[in-house]
């Protein structure tokens, strides 16, 4: 009997009803050892755990010693995944069997591509992007309004033909496991948020590609657990996840003045910006006072593990 090729790893957090959506879509290939499928659970949700021992005994759940954050979270699953590929997907969001198929395809017959994204819909229409990984420089660029920071960075159309590219998404996402051996696990010092673009980062460093393609289709809610905790949001992230992530991998991979002089640039020009936008009645004004209450150059706290 053939053995998956791929494991699919989903992290909990107050996300019951959404994985359960995705396992009963893709039941019939679990059950038939098409693909295998673990649950990291970060919530100690009990319903979830008997949920899955009862109706879904295939399912493998794993649960984390608390709210460990998303990184750290999948790390629980990788270490246990014996298949070439891995499937990281957001509890959010949906991947049919057959564009997973399609992706298998293409990333077997390119033996240098660490992973590859598809394209996914966003509830308002919209299409997640690749391409563009962050610089202290776009930091100031968008702070000030002079140059188009990310300008890389393109939306997965339905239809595209495989593109390379220097980041990806991980709401959807195929890795090589191989890939993963060859440059570590997630940075467990990231929380939330900007786990995949270091990623992304020590894959290119390491001579790895990445690709995206619109030649499979996924779909995204976004933001549905991060929504849940009521905490300040900013793009759809919690703020203060965000900028602390956003800080830590700059000083990783762009040094400490320069990780200093963006953040410190985006906050002192952060009032300046609100009150012209609140005057233009743009539609993005409160991201600037969002800046304004989120904490400056600060890091996420040390992890263990």
């Amino acid at each position: 009997m053939k053995r998956p090729k791929v494991t699919i790893i989903t992290v909990n957090y107050d996300s019951r009803p959404d994985i359960e959506k995705t396992i009963r879509t893709l039941k019939h290939y679990i059950c038939n050892d098409q693909i295998r499928f673990f649950v990291v659970d970060n919530s100690d949700d009990k319903q979830l755990a008997e949920l899955i021992e009862t109706k879904y005994p295939e399912v493998q759940y794993f649960r984390s010693p608390g709210n460990i954050g998303y990184g750290r979270g999948c790390n629980i699953g990788l270490e246990q995944v014996e298949t070439p590929y891995c499937l990281l997907l957001n509890p959010d969001a949906l991947l049919q069997m057959a564009d997973l198929e399609r992706m298998l395809s293409f990333i077997e017959k390119h033996a240098n591509v660490a992973c590859l994204g598809p394209c996914v819909h966003d509830p308002d229409g919209s299409f997640q992007s690749a391409g563009g990984l962050p610089t202290p420089y776009d930091i100031i660029k968008d702070a000030t309004g002079f140059g188009v920071p990310y300008p890389s960075r393109r939306e997965i159309h339905p239809g595209n033909p495989p593109f390379k590219t220097d980041w990806l998404c991980a709401s959807i996402i195929l890795v090589r496991m191989k890939a993963i051996d060859a440059v570590g696990h997630f940075d467990p010092r990231f929380f939330l948020y900007f786990e995949e673009t270091d990623l992304c980062r020590r894959f290119l460093d390491a001579g790895w590609e990445i690709w995206a393609t619109g030649e499979a289709e996924g779909f995204h809610q976004n933001a549905v657990s991060a929504l849940s905790t009521k905490q300040i949001m900013y793009a759809s992230c919690i703020a203060k996840d965000y900028f602390q992530s956003r800080f830590y991998y700059m000083t990783k991979h762009h040094g400490w003045t320069r990780a200093i002089i963006a953040d410190v640039i985006e906050y002192a020009l952060a009032p300046a910006r609100w009150i012209y936008q609140c005057l233009k009645r743009k539609d993005d004004c409160e991201k600037h006072a969002v800046r304004l209450r989120s904490p400056l150059l600060s890091l996420p706290e040390r992890k263990v593990k």
